[in-house]
């Protein structure tokens, strides 16, 4: 409990300039840039999130865990974070927040691309620092999900497919020396937890409002939903 009233008290102020900032400097969402790398990990990687996410099951263990509680914890302090990308690249944080999260593939590739670019704006030791501060709050979340995958013949052989895949590794990619599956997954989980950890107080000081604290919060339930899955897939790969 004191995490999270730490972190309201952190993010809220800042979180708020932020939205509004953003909103002045470039409203909508943003254009993607993709680089010239050899795509077909991701692609592989890409299809098998989305696989995941529409099984029935994994459905209904997501949506059962978020109309519980809030499946994630944050102990980080990003207020610091947020100063040195707004300062740096406000561009950057605006395409962020105001991106719609999805498990589409054009949101995955966003954020990938994404994920590049913050990694040198902040360096690699903060991705790390910010990913390993996020936890899941219900511990059986992680064996319901292992199960249901492990069930599953066809996103098994996926799986163990990208096992295999793992063993690569990418010199153009960050974080050098590390398995390509590995990047790519914290790349995309760091990506959507800068916007998670804006909205975080953001929902607390609107979950009143009539309008935008239900939008707010669908936004937030729904990249939750996606951090969730990345996490659940570091931990199987990484």
């Amino acid at each position: 409990m004191n995490k999270k009233k730490d972190l309201i008290k952190n993010t809220l102020v800042f979180g708020i300039v932020i939205l509004f900032v953003g909103l002045a400097v470039q409203p909508g969402t943003a254009n993607t840039q993709k680089r010239d790398i050899n795509c077909e990990p991701e692609d592989f990687l890409f299809q098998t999130i989305i696989d995941i996410v529409n099984n029935k099951k994994v459905k209904n263990l997501l949506e059962q865990e978020m109309n519980n509680d809030l499946l994630l914890d944050f102990n980080y302090n990003f207020r610091s974070l947020f100063r040195k990308i707004l300062f740096k690249d406000p561009n950057l944080l605006n395409s962020l927040i105001f991106t719609r999260p999805t498990f589409s593939p054009e949101y995955l590739n966003f954020a990938l691309e994404k994920g590049y670019e913050l990694t040198n704006l902040i360096g690699e030791d903060k991705v790390f620092e910010v990913v390993e501060s996020i936890t899941i709050t219900n511990p059986k979340f992680s064996k319901s999900f292992s199960d249901i995958i492990s069930n599953n013949e066809q996103i098994n052989n996926k799986i163990t497919e990208m096992k295999a895949m793992n063993q690569e590794l990418k010199p153009t990619f960050p974080f050098e020396g590390n398995p390509i599956i590995c990047v790519i997954l914290l790349l995309l989980a760091f990506t959507v937890a800068i916007p998670i950890a804006s909205f975080f107080g953001i929902i607390m000081l609107l979950s009143s409002h009539p309008f935008l604290g239900p939008l707010i919060l669908g936004l937030f339930v729904m990249a939750s939903g996606i951090v969730v899955i990345f996490l659940e897939l570091i931990a199987i790969f990484c």
